[in-house]
């Protein structure tokens, strides 16, 4: 139990700075619904500055670049959390640091 305490950390910090797609005073469109849906994927959205100039535009292809980012993300960090606890912190302190950057720049896409 002890050490699905960073692994469980890392992952709320992923998914956590999306939480405005709930709580903002958005009428809730199709729009705003593909943005619920893609939120397993959301953390990956950087990934797009590659994908995109490589001309991965469809629907399927950029979800498939953001989930392989996330994935990747979240791998790097779980193993680092699971390593000793300044590894913990390096990797909560990341995850946070991304998360908050991440959390902002999407609700800015979003509202664009």
């Amino acid at each position: 139990m002890k050490r699905a305490i960073g692994p469980a950390i890392v992952v709320a910090l992923t998914y956590l700075p999306f939480s405005w797609l709930l709580f903002m005073d958005y009428p809730h469109s199709e729009y705003w619904w593909s943005w619920v849906r893609s939120w397993p994927v959301l953390p990956g959205l950087p990934a797009l500055l590659v994908a995109r100039p490589l001309g991965l535009e469809s629907v399927l292809a950029e979800t498939l670049a953001m989930g392989i980012a996330t994935a990747l993300w979240l791998a790097i960090l779980i193993v680092f959390a699971q390593k000793g606890v300044w590894w913990r912190v390096a990797a909560v302190t990341t995850a946070t640091i991304y998360g908050v950057w991440l959390g902002l720049a999407s609700h800015a896409v979003f509202v664009a």
